[in-house]
């Protein structure tokens, strides 16, 4: 059976997942959803954009993925499943400058690499309502305990860096940048610590990047 606790803050998404399991509303100390499936469990933060760039500034970003990561049990069940849940809203595009959109940049890769925390973004509450709707199926099909097939496993060149790497979802919220393009980029020079060395006349190199976006994507990365 599924049991989804919710923050008391958070009380307004239960619009969107009333119907999932048993909800509870309570008054969590850690996190802001804890889905529950008998002997296991996922806890989730979600943070708006807004949110997110204030946290990370003030230091308070840090403490909460160190609890985070500290949780081990809820209730009886083990925590194996921790998440950042970033909403993005229309207008979040215009709130920073390229500098700015460095920082949150440089701020999602310490929560990824430093913390061991995934990040999902959603577009508003409705997004936000999809994500769980989504998480509770796969906790329930057993989707997300899955052991990968053989093949995934096979020695893989830069080359064949998978579309949906974390790597290719940082490099996508660069101003004109899709993932097309940061998985171009991503080919062409192996990493992000490469690319950031990387000159203009280096990214014109890429197909797609004329002088311009060569020497706005180089702003944005110094």
């Amino acid at each position: 059976m599924i049991e989804i606790f919710v923050d008391r803050r958070e009380s307004g998404f239960l619009t969107y997942i009333g119907d999932l399991g048993e909800v509870r509303v309570v008054q969590l100390e850690i996190g802001d959803y804890i889905i529950k499936t008998g002997a296991t469990a996922t806890a989730i933060e979600r943070k708006t954009l807004g949110d997110f760039i204030s946290s990370f500034r003030n230091g308070r970003l840090w403490e909460q993925l160190v609890a985070l990561s500290k949780m081990k049990e809820y209730e009886g069940s083990e925590v194996v499943r921790r998440m950042l849940v970033i909403e993005r809203s229309q207008g979040d595009d215009e709130i920073l400058d390229e500098k700015g959109w460095a920082s949150v940049i440089g701020a999602q890769m310490e929560c990824i690499y430093t913390y061991h925390i995934p990040i999902v973004q959603v577009r508003g509450d409705q997004g936000m309502g999809s994500f769980l709707r989504v998480l509770v199926r796969r906790e329930r099909e057993g989707l997300n305990d899955r052991v990968p097939p053989a093949r995934w496993f096979k020695p893989r060149t830069s080359s064949e860096l998978p579309v949906k790497d974390q790597r290719v979802l940082l490099l996508s919220m660069i101003p004109g940048v899709g993932d097309k393009l940061a998985y171009s980029l991503l080919e062409r020079f192996d990493s992000i610590e490469n690319l950031s060395r990387a000159s203009v006349k280096d990214l014109q190199s890429v197909s797609g990047i004329g002088e311009k976006k060569a020497k706005g994507i180089f702003r944005f990365l110094h």
